[in-house]
């Protein structure tokens, strides 16, 4: 009689899951299946950054009529609580605050928690902000860009403190997160009563994933209260000259796409730099799950190394041929539609790459005799696949 049957997955199974199963919801969400796709996700994801995890402090940078905001520092190897702050300013770091996704409606703080911990691991004092949303705090989406401005703020005032460099500091979001975070740079005004606006909430640099960046469109404009409200809190509309160095990501799915690609065009010709990259067949939110959590983070890494915000190559167990999220480049001339340029060629169907590994991940039934429980899972490196959709699983069995 057999026992102890296993199972080696070749193939991330929640990739391939997600595929099948997503539904066709405008951020992108699936229905069905969707509690087993996370799960497995989710230990994917937990198994890859284990290795990165860094110190948390939580700190109160904002009392509103509805409550105080917290903000969850990442303090890097080496930082002390210990050194004063002259010392740890004389070594200033850069820093990194992160806004969540959520219509503005909803969301939670921990979205950013492996990229925060990993960015620490690299020497960046990085940030995760609460702010306002409508299910909780019953307030609109101007109060969300508000608690942005201050959480910039409150980080730049508190520099020495947590020995930050207050001109190297990024604002990133996702989503909604990524429109309050590129509203802080673009918006003036809607700053909290009382806070000090000698000190500036402007961020340095910019890591956006798929955000809300026009919002004059029905949809969106309808979440925005007013038709003032909605091209006040436009970011494209509000571009201007010498803005600071951006790091963009969509899937080509993603209906917010086109507005990533106009802002590509607008600050190409004003002399901007930015950088948009798009994954290929993707929906919303695909930064969420691997292997794109990965790549989007490896990028970021590279990005902010540009920038001179780090150093080294990046720390994740990815290579540029790994990478399978496209460069978007935009036209010289006003009108003509971006350029698609893949990082690296697309690998022949069939072949492997030279660094394909296979990862044991044993699958079992779950208690219920429905969902699927993966345990003691490793990351696969699949750099053969260069983001195409999963078409099969293959399966090997042993007793």
């Amino acid at each position: 009689m057999r026992k102890d049957r296993s199972v080696i997955v070749i193939l991330l199974v929640a990739a391939a899951f997600y595929a099948v199963a997503r539904a066709s919801s405008p951020w992108g969400h699936g229905q069905d299946g969707r509690a087993t796709i996370r799960q497995a996700d989710q230990q994917l994801l937990d198994a890859y950054y284990q290795d990165y995890n860094t110190r948390v402090e939580r700190h109160i940078y904002k009392k509103t009529p509805q409550g105080e905001l917290s903000i969850y520092i990442h303090f890097p190897k080496g930082w002390t609580t210990e050194d004063s702050p002259a010392l740890r300013l004389a070594g200033k770091r850069p820093a990194i605050v992160f806004f969540f996704g959520g219509g503005w409606t909803s969301g939670t703080v921990e979205q950013f928690a492996r990229q925060a911990h990993y960015l620490a691991s690299r020497g960046v004092v990085a940030a995760r902000a609460d702010y306002r949303v409508k299910s909780r705090h019953q307030t609109t989406p101007d109060k969300c860009v508000e608690d942005a401005k201050s959480a910039v703020r409150w980080l730049r005032k508190n520099a020495a403190k947590f020995g930050i460099d207050p001109d190297r500091i990024v604002a990133c979001g996702g989503s909604a997160g990524g429109h309050i975070a590129a509203c802080t740079l673009t918006v003036s005004g809607l700053d909290a009563e009382g806070e000090d606006t000698n000190v500036s909430a402007q961020p340095n640099l910019l890591v956006l994933y798929n955000p809300v960046l026009n919002c004059a469109q029905e949809q969106i404009a309808l979440r925005m209260g007013s038709a003032d409200v909605a091209n006040r809190l436009s970011p494209n509309l509000h571009l201007s000259k010498n803005m600071p160095p951006t790091i963009v990501f969509y899937g080509t799915q993603d209906r917010f796409y086109s507005q990533g690609k106009e802002f590509l065009q607008l600050s190409k010709e004003l002399g901007n730099t930015v950088e948009l990259y798009a994954a290929e067949d993707q929906p919303h939110g695909f930064f969420n799950r691997s292997p794109w959590h990965q790549q989007t983070t490896f990028l970021v890494d590279k990005f902010l190394a540009r920038h001179g915000y780090l150093a080294g190559e990046p720390a994740l167990k990815l290579r540029e041929k790994d990478i399978s999220l496209k460069r978007i480049t935009a036209e010289a001339k006003q009108g003509e539609k971006p350029k698609e340029q893949a990082t690296e060629p697309a690998l022949k169907i069939g072949e492997i790459a030279p660094d394909f590994r296979l990862a044991p991940l044993v699958i079992q039934t779950g208690a219920d005799g429905q969902s699927v429980e993966i345990i003691g899972s490793e990351l696969v490196g699949l750099s053969s696949f260069r983001g195409k959709k999963p078409v099969c699983l293959i399966f090997s069995s042993y007793t």
